[in-house]
């Protein structure tokens, strides 16, 4: 016993430790990792068709530009946050200053553009939308990507990456489930004229404002970055060089492995948060739950994305424990029959073929069981990929 406890104690004292408030600190920066993504994926395109009235081809194209826009600014942030030297490291500055844009950004982007500026036409609403969205998704590039490559500079241990990554995965996973459930509500409430836009505007920003800017601060403020980046020779910026970092990453096969499964599970889960809204209105339309204490509700995508994102959390430790067993391909692999089965169900049950409304909550558990591995264990990669990167 006194000999685990010394060693305990040798283990903490070790440069590699990272502490649990550290850790903590860490996966605050997640709040905006996943929940930022869920949030646009989940009520953009329905805040843009149902709410502002742009027409729905528009709307597709405007998330299809910031997308493009996306796969420029990201290896160029890449770039630079990489080459950053500074007393506070190379990834940290920038989730400090870009923790306060963001605030910014969502508060343009979200602002009730007919109530306070009278911007009513198709040409106005699209030239706005498309402007601060793109803003909007510059500063996430600015703070997710640092973020997202700090996973493997927290320290140069396996163990203590593997932990505060798993700690980072709950955070993210809890900031999606928030972000998936509430701003539809609230939507919702919008389109019924229970709240104002201005009403809806305010709650939007205090609350995810406050969650992805004040979580990246946090994680700024009291992280530290134990991996110290080999001193590199300053070099003029080089188009040639640049465009071939979108290639040269896929000669390193582990990479191209860990994109094909980052892209598999987590397209499947964009494309189900985006299109949940219109399911549960279109499929489901007027069909009454009752649900105990709160009463008889409609059906919204709130009985979807909700279960998923439950059951992918109580997944964590189940997924945990069989990577440290089996490793992380089973780990990954275990659960992606549940994920298959829930989505083909999701897809073919309908109350015309009699299919009670309460079995869907259960078949999206189900699903979000599936996908507690499919979600954890490409970011448990991602570190160790950049150091076969290095190698």
């Amino acid at each position: 016993m006194k000999a685990k406890k010394e060693k305990d104690l040798s283990y903490k004292s070790s440069p590699d430790y990272v502490p649990m408030k550290e850790k903590l600190a860490y996966g605050c920066g997640a709040l905006m990792d996943g929940g930022g993504v869920a949030l646009m994926a989940c009520v953009m395109l329905k805040y843009m068709t149902d709410t502002l009235g742009i027409v729905a081809a528009s709307a597709s194209t405007i998330m299809m530009v910031s997308k493009i826009w996306d796969a420029v600014t990201d290896p160029l942030m890449g770039s630079i946050t990489d080459n950053t030297r500074t007393k506070w490291g190379r990834r940290r500055p920038y989730m400090l200053f870009g923790g306060v844009l963001l605030i910014i950004a969502l508060a343009l982007l979200f602002a009730p553009i007919k109530d306070w500026w009278g911007i009513t036409s198709q040409a106005g609403m699209i030239a706005y939308v498309l402007i601060f969205y793109i803003v909007w998704n510059t500063c996430s590039t600015l703070t997710q990507v640092p973020y997202t490559s700090m996973a493997s500079d927290i320290s140069p241990s396996f163990h203590e990456r593997n932990n505060a990554n798993t700690i980072k995965l709950v955070f993210s996973a809890v900031a999606s489930g928030l972000a998936y459930v509430l701003p539809l509500l609230i939507l919702g409430a919008r389109e019924k004229g229970t709240i104002t836009g201005t009403t809806f505007w305010i709650v939007m920003v205090a609350v995810f404002g406050t969650m992805f800017g004040g979580g990246l601060i946090i994680t700024g403020l009291f992280t530290k970055e134990r991996v110290k980046p080999e001193k590199v020779e300053k070099k003029k910026f080089n188009l040639k060089e640049f465009l071939k970092g979108y290639i040269q990453p896929y000669k390193n096969k582990s990479y191209a492995w860990h994109i094909g499964m980052y892209v598999s599970a987590f397209a499947c889960m964009d494309m189900l948060s985006a299109l949940a809204a219109y399911y549960a209105s279109h499929v489901w339309r007027g069909v009454k739950m009752t649900l105990p204490i709160v009463g008889e509700m409609t059906f919204s995508s709130m009985f979807i994305i909700a279960p998923i994102m439950v059951a992918a959390v109580l997944a964590f430790p189940l997924v945990r424990i069989m990577m440290d067993k089996k490793g992380k391909a089973f780990a990954f692999r275990m659960g992606l029959p549940f994920y298959i089965l829930g989505g083909i169900l999701i897809a073919v049950l309908n109350p015309q073929m009699g299919c009670p409304a309460w079995v869907i909550p259960i078949v999206a558990f189900l699903m979000g069981f599936g996908f507690g591995g499919a979600q954890m264990i490409p970011w448990m990669n991602f570190p160790d990929t950049l150091d076969v990167a290095e190698l």
